[in-house]
């Protein structure tokens, strides 16, 4: 009897079928492994699935943005039809200074997580989800590669079922709860003046502009120097900030993505910014 032909009539049973996920893969000087809110799904249903990263003690891995110095980590999906992955989303980074050269990314264990949809016309069934993954992980004084093709699988439940959780469900949460929040009623400028690159942001209605110990990631490679300190006033309502534009910039894009970490949001704040030429 086939694994997809005994799901479907457990399901028609109103029973669920226990599928394991593949055992981390070791690499280089990190293991990485894929993680499931739920292990059972209704056809229409989404979940959540984390790419998660495990590396060394005293190594670090990076950010999607990896500074001066690194490489994102990224994973390549291969997916049955009918379901759809989003990008991954990844909580906002630390900055390493080896030397002088700093780098964006993550010291230990990091989730990055991207949003599963299960499309209505999918039949029930356990299907398998798999990645191929690659990462840098690094201390001040060397670098070492990694790489992985990891897999997991879902059972797709008829689309009136209920999903059932998994036991990664509480891990994947505490991640995601670590995610900069959506910017929603933020706005930004940035305008390159000589060797500066100038933000101006307005916060959403209700939100105090504060920049006290206010951080700016910005999500494109060679656009600032990565790491630096802002510049940050405060001018009607507006935050006000003056940054160090890469040497290897060449011209703005029309738009940039932000990340702003502060007293006030100590996870990030993900602020889209058109640039002006």
């Amino acid at each position: 009897m086939g694994m997809r032909y005994l799901t479907s009539l457990l399901v028609g049973l109103g029973l669920t079928l226990t599928v394991a996920h593949a055992a981390p893969v070791k690499s280089g000087k990190a293991s990485a492994e894929l993680l499931l809110k739920h292990t059972s799904v209704p056809a229409g249903g989404s979940t959540t699935v984390a790419l998660r990263l495990v590396p060394d003690a005293g190594w670090h891995s990076y950010w999607k943005n990896p500074g001066e110095s690194g490489m994102p980590t990224s994973i390549v999906w291969q997916l049955p039809e009918g379901l759809e992955l989003s990008a991954l989303r990844f909580p906002a980074p630390h900055v390493f200074d080896a030397g002088g050269v700093k780098s964006l990314g993550y010291e230990g264990e990091v989730l990055l997580l991207a949003d599963l949809s299960i499309g209505k016309n999918v039949e029930p069934g356990v299907v398998e989800i798999k990645g191929a993954s690659s990462w840098l992980a690094c201390t001040n004084e060397q670098c070492i590669p990694g790489n992985a093709d990891l897999s997991t699988s879902v059972t797709i439940l008829a689309a009136d079922a209920k999903p059932v959780t998994g036991p990664s469900a509480k891990l994947i949460e505490q991640a995601a709860g670590k995610l900069p929040a959506e910017g929603k009623g933020w706005s930004a400028t940035a305008r390159r003046v000589g060797d500066k690159l100038e933000l101006t942001i307005k916060p959403a209605d209700g939100v105090k502009p504060d920049v006290k110990g206010l951080s700016v990631f910005v999500a494109q490679q060679s656009i600032v120097t990565d790491g630096a300190p802002a510049e940050w006033n405060v001018s009607e309502g507006k935050m006000i900030g003056t940054l160090e534009v890469s040497e290897y910039l060449e011209e703005l894009p029309a738009q940039l993505d932000l990340v702003l970490v502060g007293a006030g949001h100590p996870h990030g704040v993900e602020v889209k910014c058109v640039t002006q030429k």
